[in-house]
Order: structure tokens, then C-alpha cells, then sequence
């Protein structure tokens, strides 16, 4: 018994996309959701962006 029964939308054609491809969006998203939800927590605390990737750089390099 599958966990998930995915159904392939019949419009997009082409082979049923793999377990592989569901987690590669599933990390993408994941990826996403956490930059933007850090971008957000930045901007509440008044934190600009720019500041906080030049602090980066000098301490990386």
C-alpha cells in the first residue's frame, strides 16, 4: 500500500513524474519557505537585508 497515491494531472503529458522529482519540490520549497520566512523576521526586526549579508561577507572572507 502506497502512502501517497498521486495523481498525474492528464493535460501535462509525458511520463508520470518520479518519487525523486516530488522531493526535489518538495526541498525546493522547503528552501524557499525558509528564506523568505528569515527575509520577513528580518524586516519585523528592523534588521535590513543588506546589513546582514555584509556582515556575512566580512566574516567569511
Amino acid at each position: 500500500m502506497r502512502a501517497f497515491n498521486i495523481i498525474e494531472h492528464p493535460t501535462l503529458g509525458g511520463e508520470p513524474a518520479s518519487r525523486k522529482d516530488y522531493f526535489t519540490a518538495i526541498g525546493l520549497a522547503s528552501a524557499v519557505a525558509t528564506i523568505a520566512t528569515t527575509v520577513v523576521a528580518l524586516h519585523v526586526n528592523g534588521t535590513p537585508i543588506a546589513a546582514v549579508l555584509d556582515s556575512f561577507v566580512h566574516s567569511h572572507y
